[in-house]
């Protein structure tokens, strides 16, 4: 964790103490969120769309905060306080980041792609603490602010940091392997997330391929050879040391095979030798593989990594299967897309319960096409392969009207109204039954499944 003075940090940052009397006063850590002050913290104030938060600083001190940043477009401030003139409290929050970093003796292992993220990093993070002080991006803090405010909060003793990058628009992992640096990448898939930003999926493949851009000399990438977009825009001007494929063609660099999948986990050959996961779902034989690879390159032997695979700690909401009282919950309520949902209808069709229950709502981003690619589900959303399937937001009602008459009576409901469903959803549960839940973020399917977990005990 960060911890300069004023003084110190102006400098960084190329700021101003407004009121030098305040220039020796010490800061621990950073905080843009007046709500989550901890004593001792900088308060990063940013202008938002809808709310400018130089309204709270005079809150964030009086809970704790110990000095403010202040961009130069505000008024000149009522009365002294331990602020820093900046002209842009975004990138003063980058390059304090940025400085921090070089002055750790870590290395950073940087993650991106539309689908698959989090998991990897949760993985590679286990599989490296085994050996290494390893700290990784908590929840999804991967953005232009959030990546910088991780690193500000790594401990000075972190070995490796695992990093997680996201992007919505081109330039953004530009940005964020600027202040990074990352000695290890790692290129996941391209998907169609943010396509109201990007277009097309050309401009997604452009995009996630910046994660090399700026990687140490002597970095190494690894990237998923099954990826058309990637290996379409994997050419020359990508400029990298070290690339390295793995995938299931046999032809790549660090080709794997998917040898089992069962409710406790899977199970995959890479370069001949065997590893399992306690990890449902066949893409995610992908993330495992990018994390094992990840791990060798930095000296963990297989039965290291067999070993440290045990304390894996994923993070919550993505495929997580709830074993309830009679009956299970597969909570992939975090967010949607058509790679993501496509996985998780064919890990709930993979899976032996009896009697299954699908509760979705829209996947938002996914441009032009975006009710096609609804309605496309309906592959998997027959009534041999689910018993109820329960929709809610504009895209999904599409997919609704399609399937609605394969199914008996019942059995296939839209609704612009959440509790209606959450009744709904509740009440078709039974003994055995397997409830899959996902949708985007905006749509709040944690509450059915807060609603589910309560349902449980009726059983």
């Amino acid at each position: 964790m960060i911890k300069q003075t004023l003084q110190q940090i102006a400098e960084i940052v190329d700021g101003e103490v407004l009121f030098p009397e305040f220039s020796d006063v010490m800061i621990s850590g950073v905080t843009y969120d007046s709500r989550q002050v901890n004593e001792g913290n900088l308060y990063i104030p940013f202008l938002g769309e809808r709310v400018n938060g130089h309204s709270f600083i005079e809150d964030a001190f009086r809970k704790g905060a110990v000095a403010s940043f202040y961009e130069e477009s505000e008024p000149a401030p009522e009365k002294p306080l331990p602020l820093i003139r900046v002209v842009d409290s975004v990138f003063a929050l980058q390059a304090l980041a940025t400085w921090y970093l070089k002055t750790l003796a870590c290395k950073v292992v940087a993650i991106t792609g539309n689908n698959g993220k989090t998991t990897t990093k949760d993985i590679t993070a286990a599989l490296l603490g085994y050996k290494y002080k390893t700290t990784k991006t908590q929840g999804n803090k991967n953005s232009e602010i959030g990546l910088p405010y991780t690193v500000l909060h790594l401990p000075e003793d972190t070995e490796i940091a695992v990093l997680e990058m996201g992007t919505e628009r081109l330039g953004e992992l530009d940005t964020l392997t600027k202040i990074a640096r990352p000695d290890v990448a790692i290129l996941l898939n391209v998907g169609d997330s943010h396509l109201d930003y990007l277009i097309h999926l050309d401009n997604a493949a452009t995009a996630k391929l910046e994660i090399v851009s700026n990687m140490h000399e002597d970095g190494i990438a690894f990237y998923n050879g099954d990826d058309e977009y990637i290996l379409k825009h994997l050419h020359d001007d990508v400029r990298i040391p070290t690339m390295a494929s793995f995938g299931t063609n046999k032809e790549l660099d660090h080709p794997f095979k998917l040898l089992s999948m069962t409710e406790e986990g899977l199970t995959l050959s890479l370069d001949g030798e065997e590893f399992t996961l306690q990890a449902l779902g066949e893409h995610n034989a992908y993330n495992f593989a990018a994390a094992i690879l990840t791990a060798q390159h930095f000296g963990l032997s297989d039965d290291e990594i067999r070993e440290a695979v045990s304390g894996v700690d994923f993070t919550k909401q993505r495929q997580d299967l709830k074993h309830l009282d009679g009956f299970s919950v597969l909570d992939d309520s975090y967010k949607s897309n058509t790679a993501s949902l496509t996985a998780a209808l064919k890990t709930l069709l993979a899976l032996p319960h009896r009697h299954k229950i699908v509760a979705l709502a829209d996947f938002l981003g996914a441009g032009e096409t975006e009710i096609d690619k609804h309605i496309s589900m309906k592959e998997y959303l027959r009534p041999d392969t689910v018993d109820y399937v329960f929709t809610t937001g504009p895209l999904m009602k599409h997919l609704h009207e399609t399937i609605v008459g394969d199914f008996a009576p019942g059995h296939v409901m839209h609704f612009d109204d959440r509790q209606e469903m959450i009744e709904h959803v509740t009440g078709a549960v039974e003994k055995g039954s397997l409830v899959l839940v996902k949708g985007s973020r905006d749509f709040h399917m944690e509450d059915i499944v807060e609603a589910l977990e309560k349902q449980s005990i009726t059983l």
